[in-house]
């Protein structure tokens, strides 16, 4: 029996290497030392290996995040010291001013670190509502690259904010498309996509009395940072469109409607999911869902459909951030509580 238990505690150990998670690793590592107290666990050098491979692990991380700030520090004094925007531009002959042609390696690379800068300022400018110099930073992008998806639409949407009576879309109606947000499914199958966030409530009696309550409150530009967000989700940049969700929840007065706030949360939780080192600030975020969930029941909102889907899907990324951090009976509790609600789901979707 010894044996076996030892086995057991060796394997769970190599397991936990296996994740190249340093805080994975150590949190088994105190476990492997338990269980090694009485005769139970791996060998004292066996947890020693496990320690010394987790240090590696958390130095050589060290080293890619100064790398990547040092790389960053870069490219920030490059863009402070060259006019890049002019150094980039393709001349006629299909060379640019910096002596390259507009398809060589380098070039290619200086171009788009470039533009990847630009649009990461460009966006902190409109954050902070400095809408002009935002607009400035994206028509310098539009200089480098005439194409660029991402700066053509954030451009029309400022040129539309500055000047509403002019209707830019009728030059080039692409340039006020938004991409389309699909939800994903809801429940404990893996990460979720974002909440589809359109503005617009579900038709009943509860969205139009919260809308009436509140006129004056600006929510078409809370709506553009909001769409903006799941862009960002959609192309992986968790991080980027965790600070979107952060500033309109803190900036934010007045929700346009219950579906809008809760899909803020949920997709906020939902950002948190995908960010290491992140669990206690995406437990707490989860609850933070669920307590509005309850509140607007309380209030009577009536699509029910729609909170239950939000409920399971925060329970689920709840449950698994409980069973990362070891506490295996709040993470299946929550698990419990998720396969309840998808069954009520279903019920509710089976009615005509």
């Amino acid at each position: 029996v010894t044996f076996d238990a030892i086995k057991r505690a060796t394997a769970e150990l190599q397991d936990a290497l296996y994740t190249r998670q340093p805080e994975v690793i150590r949190q088994q590592m105190e476990v492997a030392k338990d269980q090694n107290k009485v005769g139970e666990g791996p060998s004292s050098k066996a947890i020693l290996q496990a320690e010394d491979y987790a240090k590696k692990l958390e130095d050589y991380a060290k080293e890619q995040e100064a790398q990547r700030e040092h790389e960053e520090e870069e490219l920030r004094q490059e863009a402070a010291e060259l006019d890049l925007t002019e150094a980039l531009v393709p001349s006629r002959a299909g060379r640019s001013q910096a002596g390259f042609a507009s398809s060589h390696p380098l070039q290619r690379s200086r171009k788009r670190l470039f533009v990847k800068i630009l649009l990461r300022r460009a966006r902190a400018y409109e954050l902070l509502g400095q809408r002009d110099a935002s607009l400035e930073d994206l028509r310098a992008v539009l200089k480098v690259e005439p194409e660029n998806r991402e700066a053509q639409q954030r451009c029309a949407m400022l040129q539309q904010q500055l000047n509403p009576q002019e209707d830019v879309t009728e030059t080039d109606p692409a340039l006020s498309t938004s991409p389309e947000e699909t939800m994903g499914p809801e429940g404990p199958e893996g990460p979720e996509g974002p909440e589809p966030l359109t503005g617009q409530g579900p038709s009943g009696p509860s969205g139009t009395e919260l809308e009436d309550e509140d006129e004056g409150v600006d929510h078409a530009s809370t709506t553009q940072l909001i769409s903006s967000a799941a862009e960002y989700i959609q192309r992986g940049d968790y991080a980027s469109a965790l600070q979107i969700y952060s500033y309109a929840c803190r900036t934010c007065r007045s929700w346009e409607s219950p579906v809008v706030e809760l899909k803020v949360l949920s997709n906020t939780s939902l950002c948190l999911q995908n960010l290491r080192g992140r669990l206690p600030e995406l437990v707490q975020a989860c609850n933070d869902t669920l307590r509005r969930i309850r509140e607007i029941r309380e209030d009577g909102w009536q699509d029910e459909l729609f909170l239950l889907r939000i409920e399971a899907a925060c329970l689920s990324r709840r449950g698994s951030a409980y069973e990362q951090q070891r506490k295996k009976e709040e993470s299946a509790e929550d698990a419990a509580r998720v396969k309840e609600l998808l069954g009520k789901i279903a019920e509710v979707e089976a009615v005509p």
